[in-house]
């Protein structure tokens, strides 16, 4: 059992070693907040009372409490990677979908800017070679339909420059339940992680809880673009809702979604310095 628990704490540990150790006698902020969470707080303290007073418990006991914690917190570790993987497919999803609206806008800019000085050349040449005929009329007609035919590319190539909008379905993300949407089985996350992203931080001023908080910096805007606290736009970034429709799905769209997806993946990474704190604490 000696073996299995240092073979666990290796597991964890070798992914972490940039963490300092916690004190033993007394747990960081978030290490207690993770011993909380993990319903292993009893627990945590008598393992820290044994290591104050090394008869206080006895070895087998010792190593039995420290077996269950690192069982917790291996549990939890897994499932923060679980969650994290759920929401890196996500994020791939949105990038290749990005990818091949940024190809097809070029594509059709490059084709409308080639159309564009073709028809300028043609019509110059037929216009300059009407001049030297001795045409009046018709090199003046030549250069207005020249001027027209370019006004209209040039509108185009405005709209073309949105991206337009992806032709295949979208399903639905993990932003979904960040918002309490109806979000499906496989986009939502582990009882252990959503109740870690309702919880609020040991040093938050404003008492708002992670999700909380994530909400309030997308509404306050910078980086994102879209406006979240309107239930359209909600529906939109969580492909949830009668506000999303496949027509939707522009660049603009895309690329807020993913900067919100990798917002919450940042979040969840706090869960895991907590939990690594915590087995040094226990060391």
């Amino acid at each position: 059992m000696t073996i299995y628990k240092h073979l666990l704490s290796l597991i964890l540990c070798a992914t972490c070693l940039s963490y300092p150790s916690a004190n033993a006698a007394q747990l960081s902020g978030p290490a207690s907040e993770a011993a909380k969470l993990l319903n292993v707080q009893s627990e945590v303290d008598r393992l820290l009372d044994a290591q104050s007073n090394a008869s206080a418990l006895p070895t087998d006991e010792v190593v039995e409490l420290q077996l269950h914690v690192i069982r917790k917190v291996m549990g939890s570790a897994l499932e923060v990677r679980a969650m994290a993987g759920r929401i890196n497919d996500g994020l791939t999803a949105e990038y290749t979908a990005r990818n091949e609206l940024i190809a097809r806008r070029d594509s059709g800019v490059t084709l409308n800017n080639s159309a564009n000085f073709i028809q300028d050349g043609v019509f110059s040449l037929l216009g300059g070679g009407l001049a030297l005929a001795n045409y009046s009329a018709q090199p003046n007609e030549l250069a207005i339909v020249s001027g027209g035919a370019t006004a209209l590319l040039s509108l185009l190539s405005v709209w073309q420059a949105r991206g337009g909008s992806k032709k295949d379905k979208t399903d639905p993300n993990m932003l979904g339940q960040i918002f309490k949407k109806d979000s499906p089985d496989s986009e939502r996350f582990s009882p252990v992680v959503w109740a870690y992203l309702n919880s609020v931080p040991p040093d938050s001023k404003d008492k708002l809880t992670r999700r909380e908080h994530l909400i309030a910096s997308w509404k306050k805007g910078g980086v994102q673009t879209v406006d979240v606290s309107k239930a359209k736009n909600v529906d939109k970034l969580t492909a949830i809702g009668p506000g999303h429709t496949r027509r939707c799905e522009t660049i603009k769209l895309i690329n807020n979604r993913i900067y919100m997806l990798h917002d919450v993946e940042r979040t969840l990474a706090t869960l895991d310095i907590g939990l690594v704190e915590l087995l040094h604490a226990l060391d």
